[in-house]
């Protein structure tokens, strides 16, 4: 059993390696502009809407509900939904 433990930190740290090598080739693989490779982009961070901004709704909404449990819900109308005003969506409607 005492040589499964002290294996099992050495296992860890070869991976541990292995994984930043990795990442540095993959860095040194972006940073290096030759022609014939090709360039990865480095991950965009989330972009987070605000719903009480017209325009987030706006580009939210103008092609779906945002809110379709409530829509489904509520007899297929928008009786429920917070961002009504905001609404851009074409099947928006209150009985």
């Amino acid at each position: 059993m005492k040589f499964l433990k002290g294996y099992a930190p050495k296992i860890k740290d070869r991976a541990r390696v292995k994984r930043r090598e990795q990442r540095k080739a993959t860095n040194d693989f972006i940073n290096d502009p030759t022609p014939g490779k090709y360039i990865l982009k480095p991950k965009e961070e989330p972009k987070f809407l605000d719903m009480k901004n017209p325009e987030h709704v706006r580009s939210l909404t103008h092609f779906a509900c945002a809110r379709p449990q409530l829509f489904l819900n509520n007899d297929r109308t928008c009786n429920a939904c917070d961002i009504y005003k905001l609404c851009c969506c074409p099947i928006r409607r209150r009985k």
